[in-house]
């Protein structure tokens, strides 16, 4: 890809949740092989000459260096995008559709609601929804500061809504301290 000269990268993780688990080899027991994947992108990255940036990667880096994050989706930070189907509807960011149907729905539209109803609408829905939080068990992590509770998406069940770790936590915990690592050798 870095062929192309892009002016940046992005592998996401797939759209998986508590619900729907992500597919894993069956030698993948300590659930990392995500995790080795990005090392592996990160580790060519860091070598190239022009270190092509990879959002993903990049929302993790921020993380380690204590900036806000830098991806919509990463972590505890609320999606500030508006969708708005053919047919006038408002809808909440369509990422969401991934864990149910009807999520992204809102009952408001072009017609008859202003911008300004959706964002209310769309915070109140944060709010009670949790996404804007993260679990006790994160709020425990030595990683929280880079993960910031990971995708998302990635937190959801349907017994507990978005107030659990992510299904990628240990790839989260292998992943981070490797970046962590190269980042502190300056390589």
């Amino acid at each position: 890809m870095a062929s192309f000269d892009p002016p940046s990268i992005d592998f996401r993780l797939p759209l998986n949740h508590h619900d729907n688990p992500p597919v894993r080899h069956e030698l993948d027991t300590d659930r990392i092989g995500y995790g080795q994947w990005y090392e592996a992108i990160f580790e060519e990255m860091m070598k190239s000459p022009r270190q092509i940036p990879v959002r993903f990667l990049s929302a993790i880096v921020h993380g380690l260096a204590g900036s806000p994050a830098c991806d919509l989706f990463w972590g505890n930070t609320e999606a500030h995008i508006m969708v708005i189907e053919a047919d006038g509807s408002y809808e909440l960011v369509d990422n969401l559709k991934a864990i149910g149907n009807g999520l992204t729905k809102t009952g408001l539209g072009v017609h008859a609601n202003s911008i300004n109803d959706f964002v209310l609408h769309k915070n109140n829905w944060y709010d009670e929804s949790k996404l804007n939080t993260v679990s006790d068990k994160c709020r425990g992590c030595k990683i929280l500061h880079a993960c910031r509770g990971s995708y998302y998406i990635s937190r959801h069940s349907a017994s507990a809504g978005f107030d659990r770790e992510s299904v990628f936590c240990h790839d989260m915990q292998y992943l981070i301290p490797k970046m962590h690592a190269t980042l502190s050798r300056g390589i």
